[in-house]
């Protein structure tokens, strides 16, 4: 009874961590956005406390990079995750958190149909039908976000449609390869490649032309300390939600991430004070029953293909304890 108490108070911690370090992000990354409209650097901070951090809890080999595997997967998945990270980012700075994690609950929809064509998976009905009240709630709270900027709406699906391609690219080209060692070879490209961008686009700016120096000592030590803090954040949010990963099924991770967005569109309506029409609300609970609905229908699905699987290997592990050359009984019945 201990050790399962014990094992249960892990994963509750994990999470709780989990999505400590995802409200904090939004939270720190709005806030620095409203004192000055910098996404690049929100996400060039993130990009350096990642990379100071998180080898430091990877205790594996990190794969070392032959000429083919440039083209093959690091380009692509970098590039894909520099454009989800900046198009995130502009989503941030355009609209309230609440209206930007209700319209990134739109991934199901991407996933659905990018491994449909990609991966060739197939799926349910009830799947496809899961995704109705998806785009209606998102439709109605954009209708009725009183704050509503189509460059912020436009950005929120933009980055996560990225990300759903960054997610089924990977399960297409990389196998066998351990996550965190794919995101720590991920997120020292991106650096590199944001750093000449991000003094273009704001570095200059910042630091050459003195904006930088136009808040005041306290303003900007305090954009500057909210910068670090949305980049610790954001590793912490990583390194838990893989270790949380870890110890669960997919499922039980899928429905942790929708608690989480609930958590983190309520924790953000509440810190900016932001003012919700009831359609707007209905909205937002609409696409979060929506993200609930394709949970529960997947975890159908996954039971359907488990049966079925099982049944096919009972009646093969049958066939061959009747035939002749049988050595032994035991282990026919065991799914995969």
């Amino acid at each position: 009874m201990l050790s399962w108490f014990s094992e249960e108070m892990q994963l509750v911690a994990l999470c709780g961590l989990w999505y400590a370090g995802s409200m904090m992000n939004s939270i720190f990354a709005k806030s620095a956005l409203k004192k000055y409209p910098a996404p690049v650097s929100v996400f060039l901070f993130q990009l350096i406390v990642i990379n100071a951090i998180l080898p430091l809890t990877f205790h594996g080999k990190v794969k070392t990079i032959r000429r083919g595997d440039w083209t093959k997967w690091v380009l692509p998945l970098s590039g894909l995750k520099l454009l989800a990270s900046l198009s995130s980012q502009l989503s941030i700075l355009k609209v309230p958190v609440s209206y930007a994690h209700t319209v990134k609950a739109i991934m199901p929809i991407f996933t659905v149909l990018l491994s449909r064509i990609f991966l060739r998976q197939q799926h349910t009905t009830l799947i496809y039908l899961s995704l109705l009240p998806i785009v209606g709630g998102i439709a109605i709270a954009s209708a009725t976000e009183l704050e509503f900027d189509f460059i912020g709406l436009i950005s929120a699906v933009t980055s996560t449609f990225l990300f759903a391609v960054q997610s089924i690219y990977s399960k297409k080209v990389m196998t066998g390869m351990d996550h965190t060692a794919l995101l720590i070879i991920i997120s020292r490209v991106c650096l590199g490649a944001l750093l000449p961008y991000w003094w273009w686009a704001e570095g200059s700016t910042l630091l050459v032309h003195g904006d930088l120096y136009h808040f005041g000592y306290n303003q900007g030590m305090l954009f500057v300390a909210e910068l670090l803090l949305t980049g610790l954040a954001n590793t912490v949010q990583t390194v838990f939600a893989f270790t949380f990963l870890s110890k669960v099924t997919a499922v039980t991770y899928s429905i942790a991430n929708v608690t989480k967005r609930v958590v983190i569109i309520i924790v953000s309506m509440i810190v900016f004070s932001k003012p919700v029409s009831f359609l707007n609300a209905l909205g937002m609970a609409t696409t979060i029953g929506g993200i609930a609905l394709y949970n529960f229908a997947k975890l159908h699905q996954r039971d359907q293909q488990r049966t079925q699987s099982r049944s096919q290997q009972m009646q093969g592990g049958l066939t061959y304890l009747n035939s002749p050359t049988s050595p032994s009984q035991g282990g026919f019945g065991m799914p995969i």
